[in-house]
């Protein structure tokens, strides 16, 4: 029989070894006295769609095995029970958001503790083509969430472009842009829905640039070309198609970076033409001059000190184009060779009569002509327009 003056420490600890010898035996335990505090806490309070959530609290005054029922939004989601000290944890999966709380049989309940549960959004990059863009899959979880995503493009904290996508089934599949070989990142924006928080997630992928050669046609080759100018290079004009006299600039770029001279824009020429800079010329100064690099065989066009165009060229195949300081002596629409009935088109005479710039076909990726600097017949046209008698043609290697 218990004293009633014995101290209260002494009571505690009695009524705690009668509760686990009555837990020892499978009786229930009593009943607490009324007036507990329950405290909960959610060390995640934010958790994917029938992810794992783990609570934890205390019932006070401690009283071991008491059976406490979880509940989100009043709709139960599982029991756990008390241990000597009072603390209980628990382990239970949501399928929506809400106020959690842990009450007692006896009506006590804890304070709400707020759950956030989001979609599960699964992503993968597939044809990630750079100018052509990269397809994107969106898998949402639970299969029943409905309505619309956006979907972006970033690159670094840029956002590019962005797409509404309709999701159904749980599912979707948008093309998205990819402006550029270099490395994006994909952005998912899912609002909040049926119970479920907005979330949004990423997924990096690296745009590779395709394969281009004669007769390639798409978004790429544009750009293709209009990286070309952009960087000095003379096209035939910005195409969807790669046409031959568009691979004379192809090669032109290859010359001028020491690329392989292949005429084909692979890998590595992509990745130049990402980060190349525009050439510089030999020689500055003001007003207008044209340079023949004989050792990259590239002409280059220079005005006020910058180069403006760069034209393929195929100078002496045994070196005796000459070099030093020219001018342009006389010009002709046409010329006719003592070596032969070739026609030389667009003749611009600088040393002599023998030493051209002239249109001419072929003009391969090598030194090949008698002694002249050879150029496309597309891009002779243009050059003979606007070079004038007397203009200063530097020849080096």
């Amino acid at each position: 029989m218990l004293n009633p003056r014995a101290p209260l420490a002494d009571l505690v600890t009695v009524q705690r070894t009668l509760i686990a010898l009555l837990l020892t035996l499978g009786l229930p335990a009593a009943a607490s006295a009324a007036g507990e505090t329950i405290s909960i806490s959610l060390p995640a309070p934010e958790v994917e769609w029938h992810g794992p959530v783990d609570l934890s609290g205390a019932v006070q005054p401690a009283v071991a095995g008491l059976t406490l029922t979880i509940a989100i939004d009043g709709t139960d989601v599982g029991t756990t029970m008390t241990d000597v000290a009072g603390a209980f944890a628990a382990t239970f999966q949501a399928s929506r958001g809400g106020a959690v709380t842990a009450r007692l049989a006896d009506g006590a309940v804890s304070t709400p503790a707020a759950l956030v549960v989001v979609p599960r959004v699964i992503t993968r990059i597939t044809k990630a083509n750079a100018y052509l863009g990269a397809t994107l899959h969106i898998q949402i979880q639970p299969s029943t969430w409905t309505g619309e995503v956006i979907a972006r493009t970033l690159r670094g904290s840029n956002r590019l472009a962005a797409r509404r996508v309709q999701i159904r089934d749980g599912r979707a599949r948008v093309r998205l842009s990819a402006p550029g070989v270099e490395r994006f990142r994909a952005e998912v924006e899912v609002p909040a829905s049926d119970g479920l928080a907005a979330r949004t997630v990423h997924r990096s992928f690296r745009a590779a640039g395709r394969r281009l050669a004669a007769g390639s046609r798409g978004a790429d080759v544009r750009a293709l070309l209009r990286r070309l100018e952009e960087l000095g290079f003379h096209t035939p004009g910005i195409a969807s198609i790669l046409s031959r006299d568009a691979t004379d600039a192809v090669v032109a770029f290859q010359k001028a970076y020491r690329l392989p001279r292949t005429y084909v824009i692979d890998a590595d020429d992509w990745r130049k033409l990402q980060t190349a800079r525009r050439i510089r010329p030999r020689f500055r100064g003001h007003g207008l001059h044209i340079e023949i690099d004989k050792t990259r065989q590239v002409l280059l066009v220079v005005r006020n000190g910058r180069v403006r165009h760069v034209i393929p060229t195929s100078t002496g195949a045994t070196g005796n184009t000459p070099e030093g300081r020219h001018r342009i002596r006389w010009k002709a629409p046409s010329t006719r060779t003592w070596l032969g009935p070739a026609i030389l088109y667009r003749t611009l005479t600088f040393k002599g009569n023998s030493f051209a710039i002239h249109g001419f076909a072929p003009v391969p990726a090598y030194p090949a002509s008698h002694g002249c600097a050879r150029i496309p017949m597309w891009a002779a046209d243009w050059l003979y327009r606007q070079s004038p008698v007397g203009e200063t043609v530097y020849v080096y290697r």
